[in-house]
């Protein structure tokens, strides 16, 4: 069994915490008693030992949720259609040899892809002599007609035209 001294010394280190952190989280004792127990023979008190091993098991815990607490979580997203739209998607996922979550989450991602327009900043007039074409479009997915709004053409103010007429690009 491995030298529990060697085991609290280590748990220390690898996160980052020392002595003097371990001698607040326990009632009554000091960092030079806690300098004592780690750096000579004498043994840990029993029951500051058992206060030191559940501290570091509540520590871990609680280290663990906040990581689990960091990862992204999957959203739940439901949708209710129809008996005919219903088949018609399993069999467009069936012919994409994909399931009906995966061929709904990749449609549904292509459609969205299409109709982001890249937000505007707030308070900022748009710059003169800059336009922005918008049409209307209708795609269709598994039957389904969808209309797309969005950006089809955007030109330049007219001094970022020059520019570019007067410094074409360079073959490397």
């Amino acid at each position: 069994m491995e030298d529990p001294k060697q085991r609290i010394k280590d748990w220390l280190r690898t996160h980052g915490r020392d002595r003097e952190w371990l001698a607040g989280k326990l009632p009554d004792t000091k960092k030079r008693t806690v300098d004592n127990w780690l750096s000579s023979p004498q043994d840990i008190p029993l029951s500051k030992l058992l206060q030191i091993e559940r501290l570091m098991q509540d520590e871990e815990a609680a280290e663990a949720l906040r990581r689990l607490q960091l990862l992204p979580q999957a959203q739940i997203f439901s949708l209710e259609v129809d008996l005919p739209s219903f088949r018609a998607y399993s069999a467009a996922a069936l012919k994409a040899n994909q399931t009906l979550e995966q061929w709904s989450i990749t449609e549904l991602n292509a459609a969205a892809e299409a109709a982001l327009v890249p937000p505007q900043q707030k308070d900022t007039p748009p710059p003169e002599d800059t336009s922005i074409e918008t049409t209307e479009r209708e795609t269709e997915i598994a039957g389904k007609k969808i209309k797309i709004i969005g950006p089809t053409k955007y030109t330049p103010p007219p001094e970022q035209q020059n520019r570019a007429a007067e410094d074409p690009p360079k073959d490397n």
